[in-house]
C-alpha cells in the first residue's frame, strides 16, 4: 500500500511540473512571439490593426496559427497584417501553437470592446441575424463544429477589418 502511495504522489508530482512547464513555456513564446503586436495582455493595438486575441478558444487559436503558418492565411498581397502573422509563425512547431492556444485561452478578455461610434446598431443586428448567426451563434459565441470563432470576445474595429477583408475576398 505504502508503495502504491510513493508511486501515485510520484506520477502527481510529474504531471504538475510538466503543466507548470507548459504554462511557462507557453508564456515564453508569447512574449518571444506575440507581445510586440497582441500586447502582454493579447489586447492588440489598434495603430497596427492587430487583433485581441486574449480569451479566444485554443482550437481557433491553434487553427489560426497552422493557417499563417502553412500559408493559408495572410496569402493575399493586399493582406499586410496577415504577412506579418506568417513571418512570425514560421518557425512555430505544432507543439509551439498548442502551448500558445492554451496560453491564449486563459487570459482575460477585453471588456470595453465597443469603440466604434458610427454605424446602426439596429441594422447590423439584422445583417448579423441573416449572415453571421448561424455559424457564430445567435449571440456570436461561436461554434467549433463549425469553425467559427466566438466574435463576443473581438473588438470592433478588428470585426469591421475583417469584413472589408472577407467582401474584397482578401481573407
Amino acid at each position: 500500500m505504502k508503495f502504491l502511495f510513493v508511486f501515485l504522489s510520484s506520477v502527481l508530482s510529474v504531471v504538475l511540473l510538466a503543466e507548470s512547464s507548459v504554462a511557462e513555456q507557453a508564456e515564453l513564446i508569447f512574449k518571444d512571439r506575440c507581445t510586440a503586436c497582441h500586447l502582454d495582455d493579447g489586447h492588440g493595438l489598434k495603430s497596427m490593426k492587430v487583433a485581441s486575441i486574449a480569451g479566444l478558444p485554443r482550437w481557433y487559436v491553434a487553427q489560426q496559427l497552422r493557417h499563417f503558418r502553412d500559408g493559408k492565411r495572410g496569402a493575399h498581397a493586399l493582406d499586410l497584417e496577415g504577412k506579418m502573422m506568417q513571418s512570425m509563425t514560421q518557425t512555430l512547431d505544432d507543439k509551439s501553437i498548442a502551448f500558445l492556444g492554451k496560453h491564449i485561452q486563459g487570459m482575460k478578455p477585453l471588456k470595453n470592446r465597443r469603440t466604434l461610434k458610427e454605424g446602426d446598431s439596429k441594422l447590423g443586428e439584422k445583417i448579423y441575424a441573416r449572415d453571421c448567426a448561424s455559424c457564430h451563434g445567435e449571440k456570436g459565441l461561436g461554434v467549433r463544429s463549425k469553425l467559427a470563432p466566438p466574435l463576443n470576445v473581438q473588438i470592433d474595429w478588428y470585426l469591421e477589418g475583417q469584413f472589408k477583408k472577407f467582401s474584397q475576398e482578401v481573407r
